[in-house]
């Protein structure tokens, strides 16, 4: 069963190896030391959620840009790779996505995403995320340059989806 719970200091060591794992696909690829990892939580308390499997964490939920005012959020999920195509991160956006728009009285979910990363550009298609756009070329890596393709599902869409 998937469940989900905020991010404690006591997950930095955790979050920090599953993102150096999975930065190729990430829009800021620096692998970061435990260190660094630690002095960003501490000094940015971010509203992160751990994703956990069975009572094992197995990734973790980003939110980011939040504006209670505008009523969105922007998420992601990095999971780690050991439990890749076995469902889980649907699971896991199925139940988080409907949390988000319940708790913080959201009407819009964004994320973007790198055009290299089919596998989640699906996995967002398919929970009804909607293509808004693309910041052409905008991450180059390994000598070439990725697309940016911003996404997202308004709550009358979510809503929707689920009757």
């Amino acid at each position: 069963m998937i469940t989900f719970r905020p991010m404690v200091q006591e997950d930095v060591e955790f979050v920090n190896k599953i993102r150096n794992q999975v930065r190729e696909y990430l829009h800021d690829d620096r692998a970061l030391t435990f260190d660094e990892s630690l002095e960003w939580f501490v000094t940015t308390q971010p509203r992160f959620y751990m994703i956990v499997y069975n009572e094992c964490s197995i990734g973790y939920f980003r939110t980011s840009e939040y504006s209670e005012e505008n009523r969105r959020i922007y998420i992601g999920a990095d999971l780690d790779p050991k439990f890749w195509g076995q469902g889980h991160a649907k699971r896991a956006y199925r139940k988080f996505i409907p949390y988000l728009f319940e708790t913080l009285n959201l009407n819009k979910i964004g994320l973007e995403v790198l055009s290299t990363n089919i596998r989640a550009f699906k996995l967002y298609q398919s929970l009804g995320f909607t293509q808004e756009g693309t910041k052409r070329q905008d991450v180059h890596r390994n000598g070439e340059f990725a697309d940016s393709i911003i996404m997202s599902i308004l709550k009358e869409e979510y809503n929707a989806s689920r009757s």
